[in-house]
């Protein structure tokens, strides 16, 4: 679902907001409860704010170890990093997630435990 959005936005150059086609993506996802219902709105509205909280503002964004990666050119780096590479850490300047999050990666997950050979390689795209 989110790469049907995700392509609706971002492929192609036509108008994401246009209802022609936002009618269309709608009838492709048959969402089970309508798009401009109140109870979506306010989801995104407190997803929204959640976001903010925790330091992040672009998408995608994904936190291991208390740094955050955002953005699909940033894809290669959190490769990078989960494998130990050096230099794979975020650009500096890029925020930290907050200590008081509400989410992180699992920290026994987040990366392969040292000399255990286990790789890690991203998406490809």
């Amino acid at each position: 679902m989110c790469e049907a959005v995700l392509h609706h936005v971002w492929r192609g150059g036509a108008d994401a907001s246009d209802p022609a086609r936002l009618e269309e993506l709608a009838r492709e996802l048959a969402p089970r409860v309508a798009p401009g219902d109140e109870s979506i709105k306010r989801a995104l509205k407190d997803s929204t704010e959640t976001a903010i909280g925790l330091g992040i503002f672009g998408v995608p964004t994904v936190e291991v170890d208390g740094r955050l990666f955002w953005g699909l050119d940033s894809l290669d780096m959190l490769a990078g990093y989960l494998r130990g590479d050096p230099g794979s850490t975020p650009v500096p300047g890029r925020p930290r997630a907050p200590r008081d999050r509400q989410f992180s990666a699992r920290p026994d997950t987040a990366r392969p435990p040292p000399g255990s050979g286990a790789k890690c390689s991203a998406p490809a795209h």
